[in-house]
């Protein structure tokens, strides 16, 4: 193996949320909230944040809350071994995990609808 594939597999890696300071991530979340976002590289987050006016006046308590979630998931899914797929797609167990979340759904919904 060369210097050169070295240095590329290492740059193919891509970054994780986990991979920044928390501290940092909630100042950022808290006084200008579309760095938040863009500092922990939900760019599109960061967009609609600043183009619905810091979501009508609520983004300085709902983003740092939210940033705080997203960052504690990434922790989360570095810690268990990855568990994410380079591809953005996602894992089986996490197919599993929302399937049945929403065959739950489904079912009470069909009650719910039933009962009427």
């Amino acid at each position: 193996m060369s210097a050169n594939e070295t240095h590329t597999q290492e740059n193919a890696r891509t970054p994780s949320p986990a991979d920044n300071s928390t501290t940092v991530t909630l100042l950022l979340s808290v006084f200008v909230s579309p760095l938040g976002y863009y500092y922990i590289g939900k760019k599109k987050l960061a967009l609609i944040n600043l183009v619905t006016l810091n979501y009508i006046g609520l983004g300085f308590i709902a983003v740092p809350i939210h940033t705080y979630m997203i960052m504690q998931d990434a922790e989360q899914t570095h810690e268990s071994g990855g568990g994410g797929r380079s591809d953005g797609k996602r894992s089986p167990s996490q197919i599993n995990k929302y399937s049945a979340t929403s065959n739950y759904l489904r079912q009470y919904r069909s009650t719910w609808i039933r009962s009427d």
